[in-house]
Protein backbone atom coordinates (compact mmCIF):
# COMPACT_ATOMS: atom_id res chain seq x y z
CA UNK A 1 0.00 0.00 0.00
CA UNK A 2 0.81 3.68 -0.61
CA UNK A 3 1.84 6.01 1.92
CA UNK A 4 -0.01 8.78 2.35
CA UNK A 5 1.52 11.71 0.88
CA UNK A 6 2.92 14.17 3.71
CA UNK A 7 1.99 18.01 3.77
CA UNK A 8 4.76 19.22 1.99
CA UNK A 9 4.20 17.29 -1.03
CA UNK A 10 0.50 18.57 -0.90
CA UNK A 11 1.90 22.17 -0.89
CA UNK A 12 4.31 21.66 -3.47
CA UNK A 13 1.65 20.38 -5.67
CA UNK A 14 -1.02 22.99 -4.70
CA UNK A 15 -1.00 26.95 -5.44
CA UNK A 16 1.23 29.53 -3.80
CA UNK A 17 -0.52 30.62 -0.97
CA UNK A 18 -0.58 34.49 -1.17
CA UNK A 19 -0.73 36.75 1.77
CA UNK A 20 -3.59 38.96 2.95
CA UNK A 21 -4.16 41.85 0.70
CA UNK A 22 -6.32 44.97 2.11
CA UNK A 23 -7.02 46.28 -1.29
CA UNK A 24 -8.81 45.16 -4.46
CA UNK A 25 -6.08 46.47 -6.97
CA UNK A 26 -3.20 44.72 -4.83
CA UNK A 27 -4.70 41.64 -5.81
CA UNK A 28 -6.12 42.70 -9.36
CA UNK A 29 -2.82 43.76 -10.82
CA UNK A 30 -0.64 40.60 -9.37
CA UNK A 31 0.04 37.40 -10.98
CA UNK A 32 -1.96 35.48 -9.66
CA UNK A 33 -5.38 36.72 -11.17
CA UNK A 34 -5.99 34.56 -14.14
CA UNK A 35 -8.87 33.02 -15.08
CA UNK A 36 -9.79 30.20 -17.83
CA UNK A 37 -11.56 32.60 -20.39
CA UNK A 38 -8.60 35.85 -19.38
CA UNK A 39 -12.38 37.92 -20.06
CA UNK A 40 -12.08 40.10 -17.13
CA UNK A 41 -7.94 40.95 -17.34
CA UNK A 42 -7.22 44.63 -18.44
CA UNK A 43 -5.80 45.62 -21.36
CA UNK A 44 -2.18 45.87 -19.95
CA UNK A 45 -0.92 50.01 -20.22
CA UNK A 46 1.54 49.26 -22.25
CA UNK A 47 0.05 48.09 -25.22
CA UNK A 48 0.12 49.94 -28.40
CA UNK A 49 -3.19 51.48 -28.82
CA UNK A 50 -4.69 50.26 -32.30
CA UNK A 51 -6.74 51.64 -34.94
CA UNK A 52 -10.22 51.12 -33.01
CA UNK A 53 -11.17 47.88 -33.36
CA UNK A 54 -7.29 46.80 -33.42
CA UNK A 55 -7.70 45.16 -36.91
CA UNK A 56 -4.68 46.58 -38.72
CA UNK A 57 -1.39 46.42 -36.59
CA UNK A 58 -0.50 49.67 -38.02
CA UNK A 59 3.32 50.67 -37.66
CA UNK A 60 2.60 54.58 -38.67
CA UNK A 61 2.96 57.89 -36.52
CA UNK A 62 -0.52 58.35 -37.17
CA UNK A 63 -1.96 55.28 -35.36
CA UNK A 64 -4.73 55.89 -32.92
CA UNK A 65 -8.21 55.81 -32.16
CA UNK A 66 -9.64 58.22 -34.66
CA UNK A 67 -7.16 59.83 -36.40
CA UNK A 68 -8.88 59.24 -39.72
CA UNK A 69 -7.94 62.04 -42.24
CA UNK A 70 -4.07 61.58 -41.64
CA UNK A 71 -4.27 58.48 -43.46
CA UNK A 72 -6.14 57.40 -47.00
CA UNK A 73 -4.90 54.46 -47.96
CA UNK A 74 -7.56 51.97 -49.04
CA UNK A 75 -6.42 48.89 -46.76
CA UNK A 76 -6.91 50.24 -44.15
CA UNK A 77 -10.46 52.29 -44.44
CA UNK A 78 -12.11 49.42 -45.59
CA UNK A 79 -10.89 47.53 -42.26
CA UNK A 80 -12.08 49.90 -39.99
CA UNK A 81 -15.32 51.18 -38.40
CA UNK A 82 -13.91 54.55 -38.85
CA UNK A 83 -14.66 54.56 -42.57
CA UNK A 84 -17.97 56.28 -42.03
CA UNK A 85 -16.22 59.34 -39.89
CA UNK A 86 -14.55 60.08 -43.13
CA UNK A 87 -17.58 60.30 -44.98
CA UNK A 88 -18.76 62.56 -42.96
CA UNK A 89 -15.70 64.47 -42.90
CA UNK A 90 -16.07 64.72 -46.71
CA UNK A 91 -19.40 66.20 -46.48
CA UNK A 92 -18.15 68.61 -44.46
CA UNK A 93 -15.86 69.59 -46.55
CA UNK A 94 -17.98 69.65 -49.73
CA UNK A 95 -20.22 71.97 -47.89
CA UNK A 96 -18.77 74.81 -47.16
CA UNK A 97 -15.69 73.99 -44.91
CA UNK A 98 -13.22 74.34 -47.98
CA UNK A 99 -14.24 77.51 -48.49
CA UNK A 100 -14.03 78.77 -45.00
CA UNK A 101 -10.53 77.18 -44.82
CA UNK A 102 -9.21 78.79 -48.10
CA UNK A 103 -10.57 82.02 -46.49
CA UNK A 104 -8.10 82.10 -43.70
CA UNK A 105 -5.37 83.49 -46.01
CA UNK A 106 -2.98 81.03 -44.87
CA UNK A 107 0.28 80.46 -47.27
CA UNK A 108 -0.20 78.64 -50.62
CA UNK A 109 1.42 75.28 -49.59
CA UNK A 110 -0.58 75.20 -46.28
CA UNK A 111 -3.55 75.21 -48.37
CA UNK A 112 -2.15 72.83 -50.56
CA UNK A 113 -1.18 70.46 -47.82
CA UNK A 114 -4.42 70.45 -45.96
CA UNK A 115 -6.40 70.18 -49.48
CA UNK A 116 -4.62 67.22 -50.40
CA UNK A 117 -6.06 65.73 -47.20
CA UNK A 118 -9.72 65.64 -48.31
CA UNK A 119 -11.39 64.57 -51.33
CA UNK A 120 -15.02 64.35 -52.33
CA UNK A 121 -17.82 61.58 -51.47
CA UNK A 122 -18.08 60.40 -54.75
CA UNK A 123 -14.34 59.61 -54.88
CA UNK A 124 -14.09 57.85 -51.04
CA UNK A 125 -16.54 55.69 -51.77
CA UNK A 126 -15.05 54.89 -55.09
CA UNK A 127 -11.86 53.78 -52.58
CA UNK A 128 -12.82 49.65 -52.57
CA UNK A 129 -13.54 49.44 -56.44
CA UNK A 130 -10.08 51.79 -56.86
CA UNK A 131 -8.33 49.26 -54.74
CA UNK A 132 -10.01 46.09 -56.53
CA UNK A 133 -8.93 47.37 -59.98
CA UNK A 134 -5.35 47.93 -59.02
CA UNK A 135 -5.14 44.14 -56.96
CA UNK A 136 -6.52 42.87 -60.31
CA UNK A 137 -3.91 45.21 -62.37
CA UNK A 138 -1.14 44.12 -59.67
CA UNK A 139 -1.72 40.03 -60.50
CA UNK A 140 -1.89 40.78 -63.98
CA UNK A 141 1.97 42.94 -63.88
CA UNK A 142 0.14 45.88 -65.01
CA UNK A 143 0.56 48.01 -61.96
CA UNK A 144 2.81 51.01 -62.26
CA UNK A 145 5.84 50.86 -59.93
CA UNK A 146 5.67 53.28 -56.85
CA UNK A 147 8.95 55.23 -56.38
CA UNK A 148 7.85 57.95 -54.10
CA UNK A 149 9.29 56.70 -51.10
CA UNK A 150 12.51 56.97 -50.91
CA UNK A 151 15.21 53.91 -51.79
CA UNK A 152 16.85 51.81 -49.46
CA UNK A 153 20.70 52.77 -48.58
CA UNK A 154 23.59 50.67 -50.07
CA UNK A 155 24.28 48.72 -47.12
CA UNK A 156 22.65 47.45 -43.82
CA UNK A 157 22.29 49.44 -40.77
CA UNK A 158 25.58 47.45 -38.79
CA UNK A 159 27.53 47.62 -41.94
CA UNK A 160 27.23 51.37 -41.86
CA UNK A 161 27.61 52.04 -38.39
CA UNK A 162 31.11 49.57 -38.68
CA UNK A 163 32.15 51.59 -41.90
CA UNK A 164 31.76 54.92 -39.87
CA UNK A 165 33.86 52.95 -36.74
CA UNK A 166 36.76 52.53 -39.69
CA UNK A 167 36.98 56.05 -40.88
CA UNK A 168 36.52 57.36 -36.83
CA UNK A 169 39.61 54.75 -36.36
CA UNK A 170 41.80 56.14 -39.57
CA UNK A 171 41.40 59.56 -38.63
CA UNK A 172 42.45 59.15 -34.85
CA UNK A 173 45.73 56.53 -36.40
CA UNK A 174 47.89 59.63 -36.75
CA UNK A 175 48.27 62.98 -36.32
CA UNK A 176 48.05 64.27 -39.64
CA UNK A 177 44.73 62.04 -41.02
CA UNK A 178 41.91 63.86 -39.46
CA UNK A 179 43.30 67.02 -41.23
CA UNK A 180 44.07 65.30 -44.22
CA UNK A 181 40.40 63.82 -44.48
CA UNK A 182 38.77 66.91 -44.11
CA UNK A 183 41.17 69.50 -45.79
CA UNK A 184 42.02 67.49 -49.04
CA UNK A 185 38.52 65.41 -48.97
CA UNK A 186 38.56 64.38 -52.33
CA UNK A 187 41.70 64.30 -53.52
CA UNK A 188 43.44 61.47 -55.02
CA UNK A 189 45.96 60.98 -52.36
CA UNK A 190 43.95 60.10 -49.31
CA UNK A 191 41.35 57.90 -51.64
CA UNK A 192 44.81 56.16 -51.92
CA UNK A 193 45.02 56.04 -48.66
CA UNK A 194 41.78 54.57 -47.33
CA UNK A 195 41.66 52.38 -50.74
CA UNK A 196 41.68 49.45 -48.47
CA UNK A 197 38.68 50.49 -46.97
CA UNK A 198 36.72 51.26 -49.60
CA UNK A 199 37.46 48.13 -50.96
CA UNK A 200 35.47 46.34 -48.33
CA UNK A 201 32.15 48.49 -49.16
CA UNK A 202 31.89 48.34 -53.39
CA UNK A 203 28.09 49.51 -53.24
CA UNK A 204 29.19 52.96 -51.65
CA UNK A 205 29.94 55.36 -54.25
CA UNK A 206 32.88 57.15 -54.61
CA UNK A 207 31.20 60.77 -53.57
CA UNK A 208 29.29 58.92 -50.90
CA UNK A 209 32.54 57.49 -49.50
CA UNK A 210 34.35 61.01 -49.41
CA UNK A 211 31.46 62.73 -47.09
CA UNK A 212 31.21 60.04 -45.12
CA UNK A 213 34.91 60.15 -44.33
CA UNK A 214 34.73 63.92 -44.19
CA UNK A 215 31.83 63.72 -41.10
CA UNK A 216 33.56 61.06 -39.59
CA UNK A 217 36.76 62.40 -39.52
CA UNK A 218 35.15 65.85 -38.19
CA UNK A 219 33.97 63.88 -35.09
CA UNK A 220 37.23 62.26 -34.28
CA UNK A 221 39.22 65.30 -34.19
CA UNK A 222 36.48 66.99 -31.45
CA UNK A 223 33.74 68.49 -33.48
CA UNK A 224 29.93 67.81 -33.55
CA UNK A 225 28.28 64.71 -34.84
CA UNK A 226 26.79 65.25 -38.22
CA UNK A 227 23.67 63.50 -39.33
CA UNK A 228 24.83 61.54 -42.90
CA UNK A 229 22.04 60.20 -45.90
CA UNK A 230 23.33 57.84 -48.55
CA UNK A 231 22.01 58.96 -52.13
CA UNK A 232 25.10 60.49 -53.86
CA UNK A 233 26.04 59.24 -57.05
CA UNK A 234 28.82 59.14 -59.33
CA UNK A 235 27.73 62.32 -61.44
CA UNK A 236 26.96 64.47 -58.01
CA UNK A 237 30.59 66.42 -56.38
CA UNK A 238 30.94 67.24 -52.74
CA UNK A 239 31.15 70.59 -52.69
CA UNK A 240 33.90 71.13 -49.85
CA UNK A 241 34.17 74.99 -49.62
CA UNK A 242 36.58 75.81 -46.08
CA UNK A 243 37.82 79.43 -46.52
CA UNK A 244 41.27 80.69 -45.57
CA UNK A 245 41.11 83.82 -43.47
CA UNK A 246 44.75 83.74 -43.85
CA UNK A 247 45.31 84.79 -47.25
CA UNK A 248 41.31 85.87 -47.99
CA UNK A 249 39.50 89.01 -46.95
CA UNK A 250 36.08 88.98 -45.47
CA UNK A 251 34.37 89.51 -49.01
CA UNK A 252 36.11 86.70 -51.07
CA UNK A 253 35.40 84.51 -48.14
CA UNK A 254 31.63 85.48 -48.72
CA UNK A 255 32.01 85.33 -52.54
CA UNK A 256 32.93 81.48 -51.96
CA UNK A 257 29.34 80.25 -51.06
CA UNK A 258 25.96 80.30 -52.74
CA UNK A 259 23.57 83.29 -51.94
CA UNK A 260 21.65 83.17 -49.30
CA UNK A 261 22.48 79.76 -48.31
CA UNK A 262 25.00 80.09 -45.28
CA UNK A 263 25.07 82.45 -41.88
CA UNK A 264 27.89 84.55 -41.48
CA UNK A 265 28.20 82.84 -38.25
CA UNK A 266 28.25 79.47 -39.86
CA UNK A 267 31.17 81.31 -42.41
CA UNK A 268 33.38 81.49 -39.87
CA UNK A 269 32.56 78.23 -37.80
CA UNK A 270 33.88 76.54 -41.39
CA UNK A 271 37.10 78.78 -41.28
CA UNK A 272 37.33 77.12 -37.30
CA UNK A 273 38.63 73.85 -39.50
CA UNK A 274 41.99 75.54 -40.53
CA UNK A 275 43.10 74.95 -36.87
CA UNK A 276 43.48 71.62 -37.94
CA UNK A 277 46.49 72.10 -40.01
CA UNK A 278 48.22 73.48 -36.94
CA UNK A 279 46.97 71.36 -34.40
CA UNK A 280 45.09 68.69 -35.78
CA UNK A 281 41.81 69.41 -33.66
CA UNK A 282 38.64 71.72 -33.58
CA UNK A 283 39.18 74.33 -30.51
CA UNK A 284 37.16 77.28 -29.51
CA UNK A 285 40.97 79.21 -28.82
CA UNK A 286 41.39 79.63 -32.57
CA UNK A 287 38.85 82.47 -32.38
CA UNK A 288 39.96 84.12 -29.28
CA UNK A 289 40.96 87.71 -30.30
CA UNK A 290 44.98 87.02 -30.28
CA UNK A 291 44.71 84.18 -32.43
CA UNK A 292 41.75 84.89 -35.10
CA UNK A 293 42.90 86.19 -37.99
CA UNK A 294 43.37 89.43 -38.92
CA UNK A 295 40.43 89.31 -41.75
CA UNK A 296 37.69 87.87 -39.18
CA UNK A 297 38.70 90.46 -37.19
CA UNK A 298 38.10 93.25 -39.43
CA UNK A 299 34.64 92.75 -40.59
CA UNK A 300 31.98 93.13 -37.54
CA UNK A 301 29.40 90.40 -38.47
CA UNK A 302 32.64 87.60 -38.53
CA UNK A 303 34.43 89.35 -35.51
CA UNK A 304 30.83 89.13 -33.29
CA UNK A 305 30.49 85.52 -34.21
CA UNK A 306 34.35 85.15 -33.37
CA UNK A 307 34.12 86.42 -29.87
CA UNK A 308 30.73 84.11 -29.80
CA UNK A 309 32.74 81.12 -30.49
CA UNK A 310 35.92 82.03 -27.93
CA UNK A 311 33.33 82.08 -25.26
CA UNK A 312 31.23 79.12 -25.84
CA UNK A 313 32.70 75.79 -27.81
CA UNK A 314 28.98 74.49 -27.78
CA UNK A 315 27.70 77.45 -29.58
CA UNK A 316 30.69 76.62 -32.09
CA UNK A 317 29.79 73.07 -32.54
CA UNK A 318 26.10 73.88 -33.11
CA UNK A 319 26.93 76.17 -36.07
CA UNK A 320 29.64 73.94 -37.43
CA UNK A 321 26.96 71.51 -37.19
CA UNK A 322 24.42 73.23 -39.25
CA UNK A 323 27.19 74.56 -41.52
CA UNK A 324 28.58 70.83 -42.64
CA UNK A 325 24.94 69.40 -42.89
CA UNK A 326 24.58 72.31 -45.91
CA UNK A 327 28.02 72.14 -47.17
CA UNK A 328 27.76 67.98 -47.41
CA UNK A 329 23.69 68.33 -49.14
CA UNK A 330 24.70 70.97 -51.85
CA UNK A 331 24.19 69.89 -55.74
CA UNK A 332 22.81 66.48 -54.18
CA UNK A 333 19.03 65.81 -56.14
CA UNK A 334 16.24 65.76 -53.54
CA UNK A 335 15.09 62.27 -55.17
CA UNK A 336 18.01 60.88 -54.99
CA UNK A 337 17.84 60.95 -51.23
CA UNK A 338 17.86 57.48 -49.48
CA UNK A 339 15.74 56.77 -47.12
CA UNK A 340 17.26 57.02 -43.02
CA UNK A 341 17.92 53.60 -41.07
CA UNK A 342 15.42 55.11 -38.11
CA UNK A 343 12.67 55.64 -40.67
CA UNK A 344 13.24 52.34 -42.10
CA UNK A 345 12.63 49.88 -38.82
CA UNK A 346 10.36 52.07 -36.56
CA UNK A 347 11.24 48.67 -34.28
CA UNK A 348 14.79 47.76 -34.50
CA UNK A 349 14.60 45.40 -31.98
CA UNK A 350 11.49 43.34 -33.41
CA UNK A 351 13.55 43.73 -36.53
CA UNK A 352 16.75 42.10 -35.42
CA UNK A 353 14.52 39.22 -33.95
CA UNK A 354 12.98 38.66 -36.92
CA UNK A 355 15.98 38.46 -38.75
CA UNK A 356 17.55 36.19 -35.77
CA UNK A 357 14.60 33.59 -36.03
CA UNK A 358 15.12 33.84 -39.97
CA UNK A 359 18.50 32.77 -39.67
CA UNK A 360 18.03 30.29 -37.19
CA UNK A 361 15.24 28.78 -39.83
CA UNK A 362 17.51 28.63 -42.14
CA UNK A 363 14.72 31.30 -44.43
CA UNK A 364 17.00 34.42 -44.30
CA UNK A 365 17.50 36.27 -47.50
CA UNK A 366 18.82 39.77 -47.95
CA UNK A 367 15.19 40.87 -48.63
CA UNK A 368 14.65 40.46 -44.92
CA UNK A 369 16.21 43.72 -44.38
Amino acid sequence: MFSKPTNACVKRRCLVETSKRFYWYEHKYSYFFYNKTNTVRDVTVNKKPGDGYNTCHLERWCDGAFLSHYNKEPLFWGRTIIRHKRFAECELWENGEKENFLSLGLPKHLEDEVCDMFQTTLEEKGRPADLAERIKMAYQGELEIDDSSPPLPPLLENDFHSLAAKLRYFARASGSNAATMILDCGSQGIRDKMNYIYKQYPDVAECDFDVLSFVSALQACGGPAVPYLFGRTEEVTFQKIIPDPETQSADQIRALFPLDTFTDKQIVALCGLNNLRANGVIQASYFQPENAPESLMKDPEFKDACEKFATSEDFLNIQLADAVLKMTELGVPERNWCADYGAIYANEQDFHLNIKTNRLSGTYTEKDY
